[in-house]
């Protein structure tokens, strides 16, 4: 087990996109702020009006300089898999190596999926495959791959993402596919609606895969569920948490209430 004294956190601030007009206004805005992070994501429909995260991050980038850029998160299985790493790799290098990527299986609107051609039932095995082809284009030439949904026959991607081996991979969700997943591909986890009795339930599940096993730390005084999950990170073996909150629009930076914020944890030693 780590001692909690020893782990070195950093947290990082940022806030979503909530519209999916006046983005390059709400990007300026955030960044003026100070926070790390802007997020977005995206549907091809939904219940209310709805941006597309690369197009939005896009925007973003050309109306800030320093604002890392997150999707939170974009559809994998409903893109092609050279797609979604051309799209990736191309704001990772217009917007100066600040694209991070969280991706996410959706599900929760079959419609969505039978509209664009996809079996919502092959939802997770699109993903990993995706995410196996993206690390390979991000950081080889003459890629080879035959899989159950994508052939490539020696493709080189050109430009390939600035921060390599590939941009930060954030694995969303919180069924025991998606840890899985993050361990195997993520750069991080981005839980969303995260409470301690998950992990508590789930606790057995991640020793028996061999995961990080550190003790869940008791909670603080005046500490939510979700601060105490993201002070640990025995969910899974890859360094960095990205814990879902909330933030009025219009109030004290850190006031607590909705949109959203993300706190980010950084690796620990």
């Amino acid at each position: 087990m780590v001692d909690e004294q020893q782990v070195d956190t950093e947290i990082q601030f940022g806030l979503a996109m909530r519209r999916a007009d006046e983005v390059a206004e709400q990007a300026q805005a955030i960044e003026n702020l100070g926070y790390d992070y802007v997020t977005t994501g995206e549907h091809v429909f939904f219940h209310v009006p709805c941006s597309n995260a690369f197009i939005s991050l896009a925007v973003a980038a050309g109306a800030t300089t320093t604002l890392k850029l997150m999707s939170t998160i974009t559809l994998l299985p409903l893109y092609p898999a050279v797609l979604a790493a051309k799209q990736a790799a191309a704001l990772d290098v217009a917007s100066g190596g600040r694209f991070h990527m969280g991706i996410g299986v959706g599900g929760e609107l079959p419609r969505e999926f039978e509209a664009s051609g996809v079996p919502v039932s092959e939802r997770g095995a699109r993903t990993n495959e995706a995410l196996e082809i993206m690390k390979l284009l991000f950081s080889e030439d003459d890629v080879h791959f035959d899989g159950k949904f994508n052939q490539l026959s020696g493709v080189t991607l050109e430009p390939k993402p600035l921060q390599q081996p590939s941009p930060p991979i954030w694995i969303s969700g919180r069924k025991d596919a998606a840890w899985r997943r993050a361990a195997r591909f993520g750069t991080g986890w981005l839980p969303d609606m995260y409470q301690r009795r998950v992990a508590d339930a789930r606790r057995p599940g991640v020793s028996r895969r061999g995961l990080r096993g550190n003790r869940i730390p008791s909670r603080r005084p005046g500490e939510s569920a979700d601060v105490v999950g993201f002070r640990h990170q025995w969910e899974v073996d890859c360094r960095r948490v990205c814990v879902a909150g909330s933030w009025r629009p219009g109030g004290d930076r850190h006031s607590r209430r909705t949109d959203k914020f993300w706190r980010c944890r950084s690796r620990s030693r």
